[in-house]
């Protein structure tokens, strides 16, 4: 949905007329033709019209992008994930050669973006008839590299990128996505992707062996949590430290300490994280 077709949507919802909107800074025929999605205002003219429908910036950004990018990276990424889940190889190439032809058809970074991603997915199933080359992962690094506002999608892009980029890149990406995190993140949804996206970063620095460093970023994340009620956090970071105890004391015994943490969820009602956790914790518990 276009900006104009938007606002009109916006505006009607609100019961407000053209005529009611309309003043010295936009005339009545500019705004209808606004509207249609048949010109664009100049941002001094839109931000003043957006105030008459008591509306910030942001939030009509949002209700754009959301219809205009999510909606569409959405249906790529559920196409991507089930191919990826069912092991569907064929689909998942078609998908990717179907990005690359809308990249090179529309100079879009997105289409690019999204054709690398099905190759590195792909290549978890199959690295050997599935190929992510230099140059995908050169492209992948130079666009996150230049990323200035983690969005949701360039999150997802870097999520997905984590099997090929270099571990000291994801040092500096993990910093990076720290810095931008406000106190109170876990009240927000893009901002608790990001504390996710922290997580999986640091369990990959922690098969790294880069254990002095998880350990400090454990730490850090702990004070920043502390009197969190948020326990999927909490036993998420714990799921962490207990992963990196395993690596760093490979012969302690660290099944009483995981069973207290199932006891404490499932006394809270988490029956189902109980359940994922353990899932996750057999098959660290079982690695080599």
């Amino acid at each position: 949905m276009e900006f104009g077709e938007m606002f009109r949507v916006i505006r009607k919802q609100k019961r407000i007329s053209l005529q009611e909107i309309v003043g010295e800074e936009i005339s009545y025929s500019a705004l209808a033709t606004f509207e249609r999605g048949e010109c664009m205002l100049s941002f001094e003219n839109l931000t003043t019209l957006l105030r008459k429908l008591n509306l910030s910036l942001d939030e009509f950004y949002c209700l754009c992008s959301s219809e205009i990018i999510e909606t569409e990276y959405e249906i790529f990424s559920k196409k991507a994930s089930t191919y990826f889940y069912t092991r569907d190889l064929k689909q998942l190439t078609l998908l990717s050669e179907q990005q690359l032809e809308k990249y090179k058809n529309t100079n879009t970074l997105f289409y690019k973006c999204n054709a690398i991603i099905c190759k590195v997915i792909g290549s978890l199933l199959d690295n050997k008839s599935i190929n992510v080359s230099e140059d995908d992962k050169t492209f992948i690094l130079d666009y996150l590299w230049n990323i200035e506002v983690w969005t949701k999608y360039e999150l997802s892009v870097l999520n997905y990128s984590l099997p090929i980029i270099p571990i000291a890149s994801l040092k500096n990406f993990i910093n990076e996505i720290w810095k931008s995190l406000p106190s109170d993140f876990l009240t927000d949804k893009l901002h608790s992707y990001k504390f996710n996206l922290i997580n999986s970063i640091l369990s990959l620095m922690i098969e790294e062996n880069l254990y002095k460093e998880s350990q400090q970023w454990i730490d850090k994340i702990k004070l920043r949590l502390h009197g969190s009620q948020d326990f999927f956090s909490m036993t998420y970071l714990y799921m962490l430290e207990l992963m990196l105890n395993k690596q760093l004391n490979p012969t302690k015994e660290l099944n009483e300490d995981f069973d207290q943490l199932k006891r404490v969820l499932k006394k809270m009602g988490a029956e189902n994280y109980a359940n994922h956790y353990e899932i996750e914790w057999n098959t660290i518990i079982t690695s080599e």
